[in-house]
């Protein structure tokens, strides 16, 4: 996300952009088909939301809870995603003004200053009357900053000014969640959710339907839309995934040549499918070679809680690339049928081949910076927009500003910016500041 945010807005090739935002304008154009990898992001999110949710939820049943305090705990974690939708967008400089003055990026620190004691996991030998009170405090103070705040749209808080990600998170973990403590026995019934999501989107889309006047209400738009349900079809094969890993862990390959030739071919696709998709190309080409690599490779190596995962990614693919042609190709806006199901087989794949990358070479420091990233990632999406972006934009950015760079030297620019935010991160999470809702 920090790497397509900081890239060259106009210059580069439209595989670096959204899909559906051509070249030369970069308006969002609703018919346009195609997607590229910056479209992967928001579902392989989502996917990693569902899949830790039976890691967490098992977790907590084995120290005693019982399953509605798991559900009562998904209740409250969503209401204070919710909180988080508003707190960054409201303190974003770029919520401020399309070009924020040095005064704004100040107050986006300020602003990730104040996260601090709301959102971190604060000292456990404090008391929960501490904790509780500092968390009242940090609340009181970031509404007194955001009510000095003159916006576009005006002074102060808004129920309109929130992050739309965070709030689908929101409502996805909220049902997700619930739905995986009471089928936690039985995976297979989550099917039977997704199956009736699909079902619903495609008759909302029937003028008329008494379901499309379900679907398209907002009367707490600012909160919630039942358009957010369909994300379900990502998050709720993402709790199966965790489930299966959960229960019968993953046994790993002792040859690093299996284990490389298994990354290779699932990571691979992360390049071929958004080639195919976006210059309108057959996606069964990729596919196929995938699926011939796994079948010779497991010729060699079996396990079937992989065997399982692997499946279950090449059925959603498959079914995705069926769907395709449907609903004038795949998009990203509105959400196609093929688009939700085939970035959840990518999903998938990209699991199976990080899996076996890190069993192949576990001291690969690449992979060990992504996942001192990841494990910690709400700080890393408020550090994107107030901590990273303001202290580049108030030092380096002053003086890089100055020079009139080509496309690809701003390329390269972005991505050090993006690792700089990396860094950021993994420094907070080995001093054991992590954010939690």
């Amino acid at each position: 996300m920090m790497l397509a945010d900081c890239e060259p807005w106009t210059e580069l090739p439209g595989w670096m952009y959204h899909g559906q935002e051509p070249l030369p304008a970069h308006k969002l154009v609703m018919g346009h088909a195609g997607i590229t990898w910056v479209d992967l992001v928001f579902p392989f999110f989502l996917f990693s939301l569902g899949m830790a949710i039976p890691l967490a939820g098992r977790r907590r049943i084995e120290r005693g809870q019982t399953p509605w305090q798991v559900v009562l705990c998904g209740v409250w974690r969503s209401i204070a995603l919710v909180g988080f939708a508003f707190f960054v967008q409201h303190l974003a400089p770029y919520s401020m003004s399309d070009n924020p003055t040095d005064g704004m990026f100040l107050i986006g620190l300020v602003g990730f200053g104040l996260a601090l004691p709301i959102f971190s996991r604060l000292p456990s030998n404090w008391s929960r009357l501490v904790r509780w009170g500092t968390r009242i405090v940090g609340c009181v103070l970031a509404l007194a900053l955001i009510q000095s705040i003159r916006y576009p749209q005006g002074l102060g808080w808004s129920w309109d000014r929130s992050d739309g990600i965070i709030l689908i998170l929101a409502t996805v973990f909220l049902i997700a969640n619930a739905a995986w403590v009471y089928t936690r026995n039985n995976p297979a019934a989550r099917w039977w959710i997704v199956a009736v999501v699909l079902a619903a989107s495609l008759g909302a889309d029937a003028p008329g339907s008494p379901i499309k006047s379900v679907w398209d209400w907002n009367g707490l738009h600012w909160v919630f839309q039942p358009a957010f349900l369909l994300y379900l079809t990502i998050a709720l094969p993402g709790t199966i995934v965790g489930d299966r890993i959960a229960t019968q862990g993953v046994a790993l390959p002792s040859a690093p040549k299996i284990s490389l030739g298994l990354a290779s071919a699932c990571l691979g696709m992360i390049p071929a499918m958004p080639v195919a998709y976006y210059a309108r190309l057959s996606p069964w080409l990729p596919e196929l070679g995938l699926g011939a690599t796994i079948l010779c490779l497991n010729l060699r190596f079996h396990d079937r809680t992989q065997t399982q995962i692997l499946s279950m990614g090449l059925a959603l693919l498959t079914v995705g690339n069926v769907l395709e042609p449907f609903q004038g190709g795949i998009k990203k806006v509105p959400e196609t049928l093929s688009y939700l199901l085939a970035t959840t087989g990518l999903a998938i794949l990209v699991l199976v081949g990080f899996i076996q990358l890190l069993n192949a070479r576990p001291n690969l420091s690449g992979i060990n910076f992504l996942a001192g990233a990841g494990q910690n990632p709400l700080l890393a999406y408020l550090a994107m927009t107030n901590l990273a972006e303001p202290i580049w934009e108030l030092t380096a950015g002053k003086w890089i500003g100055g020079f009139d760079l080509l496309p690809w030297p701003e390329l390269g620019l972005a991505i050090i910016q993006t690792m700089f935010l990396g860094v950021l991160v993994i420094l907070f999470s080995r001093k054991r500041v992590v954010f939690r809702v």
